[in-house]
Parts: C-alpha cells; structure tokens; sequence
C-alpha cells in the first residue's frame, strides 16, 4: 500500500495533483487542462492545501515544466475516472437517505428504539427519554455534529455490539 504525505508547499500539491489527475507534466499546452482537472476533484471534496482548495490557475502556470512519474489520463479516461466517482459518491448518498428512513419508520413496539438494523429488525432496547423514538445509544449518535461517515460507522458498531 502507497502511503502519501499531505503537501506543505504549492510544488508537492501539484506533484501529489499529477498522480490524480493523469497529468505527468505541465506544459503551456496542457496548464488549463492540468487547472480544470484540479478543479474538478476540488468540487468533488478533494484539495490539498489549506482550507480544502487546489492550486490557482497562476499556481500552475508557474510551474510549468514540473514533471513526475504520473500515468497519463487521456481526456475519454479521465471523463470515465469522473463519473465513476460520481457514481460512487450518489449510490453513497442513497444509502445514508435509505439509513435515515429507515429510522423514521414506525416501531414495532412503541416502547422500544425505531432504530432499523442492518438485518431489517429493529432495534431492541428501550427507548430513551429524548423524543425521537430511539435509544440513547442511536439517539445520541444521530444527534451528533460527526460527519454522517462517521455516525454510520458508529451505529454499525453499536449495533453489533448487541
């Protein structure tokens, strides 16, 4: 497994950039090309300096003549590479509305959590006193500010933990 350092300059960010992107060198030619790109999976969540951005168009342009080890992407496997993660990330999105629903869902026993488990079955503790329908184990995780990644990883544990 490849194990990448988070860039601290402008350079390592448009190397670490290349790899993803499938630009092994910017030239005149390709620098709009090469910033597009870094845009793009910018949109799609994905920056390395601060706060979450990709390099600037005079970022790049200052840098041409940077060349690394990159595999190319010709523009039709680029596109490809881009709507498979699109892909990914609304089959993603479904699942966690999927998830949310089924929380929402009427009990089975109006005294225990509404929690749907990955099974179909509901949860099975008593609800708690907070008045959504759910445990303090699942209410206290759907409550919280943690990424919806994160509260679904801990509702699987907490599940399982049955």
């Amino acid at each position: 497994m490849v194990s990448l350092k988070e860039p601290k300059t402008v350079e390592e960010c448009l190397e670490l950039q290349s790899h993803f992107i499938g630009i092994p060198k910017i030239s005149k030619k390709n620098a709009q090309e090469f910033y597009k790109r870094g845009k793009t999976i910018e949109i799609l969540g994905v920056g390395f300096l601060e706060n979450g951005r990709m390099p600037t168009r005079k970022e790049v342009e200052e840098n041409i003549g940077l060349t690394t080890n990159a595999n190319p992407l010709d523009d039709k496997a680029w596109n490809n590479a881009m709507v498979g993660i699109l892909n990914d990330m609304t089959k993603e999105r479904i699942r966690q509305e999927e998830e949310q629903s089924a929380v929402l869902e009427e009990p089975e026993d109006p005294n225990h959590c509404q929690f749907k488990l990955k099974d179909g079955t509901n949860c099975t503790k008593e609800k708690g006193y907070s008045g959504d329908g759910l445990c303090y184990e699942h209410s206290h995780i759907l409550a919280s500010s943690f990424p919806m990644e994160v509260a679904n990883d801990a509702m699987e544990v907490a599940d399982d933990t049955k």
